[in-house]
């Protein structure tokens, strides 16, 4: 867009100019846009930019577009003729801005498919229709993988309004909530009343749809539209001691998988997972709530006939703080019913000798509603998932592919198990326009020590938002399969409040060096008798070698069957006289 000689000041004097709009913010309770200077050339050159303000102010973006384009009233006075122009907009935008990184690698090539976004046929086929009638311009395929790329990188709706603007996504958001919605009244969570029967002192909490999109650590595609949790309760309104008891839930740590695939290598044990459906309103409800009862208002978009309607709750609901422990409680009833008991202190991994109706040695570990079971034998296995199926609602996965985000490999003729996080660590990659740089040797350079002298005085929020990213993904990486991170996550973790370019760097550095090895996993294997199920540990410290406190740092590894299963990098909690 031009603007004339008043909006701008080049070298102290008044300058017309060409500007491209680089992004929107708020500054001070006011919105405005951040602008790149194209025009004149020289200024283009030096990097010039500057912040528009979008409505208020002397000179905006309203009265610019009113002297370009003579008041205009509608997006049709602007040039904007229908809805394909503003997707085709996007498209090569878009591309514009990424092709650098996302486009040019040859190094190494995609993991991800970008002819669709979906893994299920019918929600491509919706999909297309949807790109190609609500944009008619997008022909080439090009176009069209750009765009599946764009939407299979997508974030989550945060709230109804939001997600009901994603439109090529609309009919998915829609069908989702309905499904919900129809679920819970067939399991029977609900029983109706009216505002006016409710005693004095009965609470009344909000509820709302919570939007998650979930992705096949596979192939990387979006594998299923989930209103995750639900129906949710607003559930941090609620006061412990008065509407519910306790909220605390054990679930194992990323540890006890990564134990069960090595002893499923190492002794050829079956390793299956099953996925309960709606998970919490399978518990059994806890004794608690004002009146022993807990009530929720209509969810946004719920249509009733009568008005002053509210609901009972008869169900653990997601949102309730206590419903993952209410699930916990009951299923950890369930398998001491079977003959299990917990392991160590591991309060929601079970097992059970062989004898009675299991002939094998079962292992079981939950993970809220995701669960792996290991078993010698096959159909044992099969007996105890037809049991457990029998009394609640899921889905038999049959052998783990996917666990908890990361891709797992069986190959039982070569006796190994191998967990990968290939297609995440790609999607954190793009995002951060880190796909396809050059790749470094190390996660940090050797010697680095950051220091809280490097963090400036005000953090620039565009920078605070991009490093609070970074390293909050880096850490998913860390507990899942990655210990080479574990250093650099420890260092880079500490200035997360306050960031500066230092730290930004150095964090940078880490996905270059991720990028070299993104598709590196953990590969465990069947040793020999004598090695077979043997714990190995390294453990080390640095003495005094964090800058700021003095104090040391230490970093250990477990390891068995080939490959490690637990690690940490971590500053010691007190000054030491030695390491």
């Amino acid at each position: 867009m031009k603007l004339p000689k008043s909006y701008w000041i080049y070298k102290t004097r008044y300058t017309a100019c060409t500007i491209k709009v680089r992004k929107a913010k708020s500054q001070k309770q006011t919105a405005v846009v951040e602008v790149d200077v194209v025009t004149p050339v020289k200024a283009k050159e030096e990097g010039q930019w500057f912040d528009l303000p979008v409505s208020k102010g002397q000179w905006n973006v309203r009265d610019a577009l009113n002297i370009a384009f003579s008041f205009p009233k509608t997006v049709g006075d602007l040039g904007i003729q229908s809805a394909a122009s503003v997707l085709s907009t996007m498209v090569m935008e878009w591309g514009e801005a990424t092709g650098s990184q996302q486009w040019s690698s040859t190094r190494r090539g995609s993991n991800l498919d970008l002819s669709t976004p979906f893994v299920d046929t019918e929600m491509t086929r919706v999909w297309k229709a949807a790109v190609q009638g609500g944009a008619g311009t997008l022909r080439s395929k090009e176009d069209v993988e750009r765009l599946s790329l764009s939407d299979s990188m997508e974030h989550d709706p945060a709230n109804s309004k939001e997600a009901m603007q994603q439109e090529r996504f609309l009919d998915f958001w829609l069908d989702a909530e309905k499904a919900e919605w129809d679920g819970l009244w067939s399991r029977q969570c609900f029983k109706k009343w009216k505002r006016s029967e409710l005693a004095p002192n009965d609470l009344v909490f909000g509820s709302r749809y919570h939007y998650k999109i979930k992705h096949d650590a596979i192939s990387g595609k979006i594998s299923k539209f989930k209103v995750r949790s639900r129906l949710v309760v607003m559930g941090h309104c609620m006061q412990e001691g008065v509407d519910f008891n306790d909220a605390f839930a054990p679930v194992p740590h990323t540890t006890i998988g990564r134990l069960m695939m090595s002893t499923a290598a190492a002794e050829g044990l079956h390793l299956h997972s099953i996925d309960l459906s709606q998970a919490f309103i399978q518990a059994d409800r806890l004794p608690e709530g004002v009146n022993g009862l807990v009530f929720i208002s209509q969810p946004p978009g719920c249509k009733e006939d009568e008005e002053g309607v509210v609901y009972e709750c008869l169900r653990p609901l997601y949102g309730i703080p206590s419903s993952a422990r209410a699930l916990h409680v009951t299923l950890t009833k369930w398998f001491k019913e079977q003959g299990f008991s917990t392991v160590g202190f591991e309060d929601s991994v079970w097992t059970r000798p062989a004898g009675g109706r299991y002939q094998s040695r079962i292992t079981v570990s939950a993970h809220i509603d995701n669960l792996l079971c290991s078993c010698v034998d096959l159909n044992v296995l099969q007996l105890l998932k037809a049991d457990f199926l029998t009394r609640f609602d899921g889905t038999d996965d049959g052998q783990v592919e996917q666990y908890l985000g990361c891709e797992v490999v069986f190959d039982r003729q070569a006796c190994t198990v191998t967990l990968r996080q290939k297609v995440y660590a790609e999607r954190v990659l793009r995002t951060y326009c880190m796909w396809g740089c050059a790749t470094v040797k190390t996660p940090m350079e050797p010697g680095t020590r950051l220091s809280k002298a490097d963090s400036p005085q005000h953090v620039d929020p565009v920078l605070h938002r991009r490093y609070r990213g970074i390293v909050g993904h880096i850490s998913f990486l860390v507990s899942c399969m990655r210990p080479d991170l574990a250093f650099a996550y420890s260092e880079l973790s500490k200035f997360v409040q306050f960031p500066g370019q230092v730290h930004l760097k150095a964090a940078e550095r880490t996905l270059q060096y991720l990028m070299g090895t993104y598709d590196k996993g953990l590969t465990y294997r069947r040793l020999d008798e004598r090695r077979r199920n043997r714990l190995k540990g390294w453990v080390d410290s640095e003495y005094a070698s964090d800058p700021d406190t003095s104090r040391s740092v230490t970093g250990y590894v477990m390891s068995m069957n080939g490959a490690p299963l637990s690690w940490k990098a971590k500053r010691q909690g007190c000054v030491t006289l030695s390491s």
